[in-house]
This record gives structure tokens, C-alpha cells and sequence, in this order.
């Protein structure tokens, strides 16, 4: 039996871990979204700052390039002169590009500098139960430091090879999944069963074994009377 998503947690920038929810601990269960852990975000603080200034700053130099460009093309037009400037530079054009240019730039360092700022706190991306954790309040960690592993709980998944004479047995795949065909799931130590479904299956077979995989599920597993726990190996009957 295996989770419906395993995953290694890591960093996503670098710190000093300043704190641990309560939660962050090997057997307990989070939510998706729960704050599992928080770097700390002085320095990214200081960099959202500087980024909010440095596009104040493109804002307030693109509206003065528009003005002179303004003022440019009055002078233009009073001077006379028929026609078009010989350059774009006399009109101010290549320099209200760049403005607009710079002003998206700094957009972006923004949204990079606030993007840093929200992965201080480090946040479970689905319902799941902590298998480790590898991270104490103190610890400094850097972008890409394994700090945990989720194993989720919304669902387990049990795949099994079939040769093609079993599946001669089987309705087709379309069927099973649309009736959610039912599967008893006996633990092989505890004799303990789940009435699990169908979920899907793989389009090939395995060159070695020249099997085909059915891939069925149970939902909630944690929540089922007994747990069906991931490493568990059972015996399917369909």
C-alpha cells in the first residue's frame, strides 16, 4: 500500500528556522496550507522594501520621460519643421521604452522579492501525515535542505501486475473505473480487510515481466476502521 503523493519537503531559500508548529512531528497529521515551519525574513523584509522603491522609483522616472517626450514633441511642432524627426531620439521614443522597460523590470524583482518573502513560511501542500522531520527551531537551512517528508492521507493506492490471462477475466478498464468496481483488501499479517475500488491502469506492460498493472484505491485510509497504514502489504480479490 502506498500514499496517493509522497514527498521530500526542502527549502526554498536560505535562514535560520525560528520556528516549528506543534504539528511538525512524525506521526501527526497537518492540512493543506498548514505552517509547518518559518525561517526567519529580516532580510527579505529588507529586499521587499527595496523593490518597492526601486519601482516607485520606474513609476515616478517613466511619467517624467512621458512629460519630456511631451515637451519634446511641442518644441517639435512650434519649431515648424515638416515632417518626421530624423531620429526617434528627439521624440523620446527608445527612451520611453526603456522607462517602460525598467518599470517592468522592477515589477518583477518585486514579485520574485515577495515570492522569497511568502516561502519563509514553509506550508504543507496537502493533507498528509509527517513521516520525519529533519529541522529544529535554530537550525539554518538552505534552499534545497531536506527538512521533512508528507506522506498524504486523502488516499491509498495499491497497484497490482496482472498477466493478460487475468485480465482476460476482468471487465474492461472503462467499465471497472466508471462503477468503481469494488476490490477486498486482506492484509496479509492481521487478516484485517478494506473494501477498496478500481481507480485506473497502466496502457503497457512491463518489458521485463510482460504484466500489466491495475491500480486500485482506498480513500481516507487513516480514517478506515482499522487504518490501512502505508508499507502495509495486501492481498487483493476482485
Amino acid at each position: 500500500a502506498e500514499p496517493k503523493y509522497s514527498l521530500v519537503l526542502e527549502a526554498q531559500n536560505s535562514g535560520q528556522i525560528t520556528a516549528l508548529s506543534k504539528q511538525f512531528e512524525a506521526g501527526k497529521k497537518v492540512s493543506a496550507g498548514d505552517i509547518l515551519a518559518i525561517i526567519s525574513d529580516t532580510s527579505y523584509l529588507a529586499s521587499v522594501a527595496t523593490q518597492e522603491y526601486a519601482v516607485t522609483s520606474a513609476i515616478v522616472a517613466l511619467k517624467e520621460e512621458l512629460r519630456t517626450a511631451d515637451q519634446a514633441l511641442d518644441e517639435w511642432n512650434a519649431s515648424g519643421l515638416s515632417g518626421q524627426p530624423s531620429s526617434d531620439l528627439v521624440l523620446r521614443k527608445p527612451q520611453i521604452a526603456e522607462a517602460k522597460a525598467a518599470l517592468l523590470d522592477a515589477k518583477a524583482s518585486l514579485k520574485e522579492a515577495q515570492q522569497n518573502l511568502n516561502d519563509t513560511k514553509i506550508k504543507a501542500p496537502f493533507n498528509g501525515l509527517v513521516v520525519s522531520r529533519e529541522i529544529v527551531p535554530g537550525s539554518y537551512v538552505q534552499a534545497g535542505t531536506e527538512i521533512g517528508t508528507l506522506y498524504n492521507t486523502d488516499r491509498m493506492d495499491i497497484k497490482i501486475a496482472l498477466s493478460a490471462k487475468d485480465w482476460a477475466k476482468l471487465p474492461s478498464i472503462n467499465t471497472m473505473q466508471k462503477a468503481r468496481w469494488p476490490v477486498t483488501l486482506t492484509d496479509v499479517e492481521t487478516q484485517n480487510q478494506w473494501q477498496a475500488y478500481v481507480l485506473s491502469a497502466d496502457n503497457h506492460r512491463d518489458s521485463d515481466t510482460r504484466l500489466r498493472t491495475l491500480v486500485v484505491a482506498l480513500d481516507n485510509p487513516l480514517q478506515q476502521t482499522p487504518a490501512l497504514y502505508a508499507g502495509s502489504f495486501v492481498k487483493a480479490n476482485l
